[in-house]
């Protein structure tokens, strides 16, 4: 007789083989609004700034031209490298710890 309470995670995840194509197109589009517009809100009450205002220059600095376009590239592989080389070298600890 033992009251060892299980522990549920916070946030469960689960594969959904099930879905269709068009259910999963749906759900990232609805992600990536719902993060604008809570990004927006966090701009305006925070800033007090248009957040439309903001996104504009935002998109500008990023596609305003072909040097800036180059260099938010050149910042997006180099996070993108940090991020690989951090997940390689977790499954390795993950390997050889077991």
């Amino acid at each position: 007789m033992s009251n060892v309470q299980v522990k549920e995670p916070f946030v469960r995840m689960v594969k959904r083989d099930h879905a269709s194509m068009g259910r999963k197109i749906t759900v990232r589009i609805l992600a990536v609004l719902l993060a604008l517009i809570l990004d927006a809100l966090f701009i305006f009450f925070v800033t007090g700034l248009n957040p439309f205002a903001v996104y504009g220059v935002m998109f500008k600095g990023t596609f305003g031209s072909s040097i800036r376009f180059s260099w938010a590239m050149r910042d997006l592989v180099t996070l993108l490298l940090i991020r690989w080389c951090f997940c390689v070298s977790q499954s390795v600890w993950h390997r050889h710890s077991k």
